[in-house]
């Protein structure tokens, strides 16, 4: 994601991580990639969630920390 275009991609990322089907294995990899604090907010909001969906989440090249989990619905 562009780090000057977040405002507009974080909507698009939260309705497609909240399409994802239950008991599915998903990988981020943003290796090599700048990923926005609001990007990280909206991943870290979506990992609270996939537990109680049986969602495997596996995070490459993205730190969470220290990221709290605003702005996910």
């Amino acid at each position: 994601f562009r780090r000057d275009a977040t405002f507009l991609v974080k909507p698009m990322l939260m309705d497609q991580l909240d399409e994802i089907d239950d008991g599915t294995r998903l990988v981020i990899d943003a290796t090599d990639h700048y990923v926005d604090q609001d990007i990280r907010e909206a991943i870290a909001g979506f990992l609270e969630d996939a537990h109680a969906r049986k969602i495997e989440v596996t995070l490459k090249g993205v730190s969470l920390a220290p990221v709290g989990a605003r702005g996910h619905h």
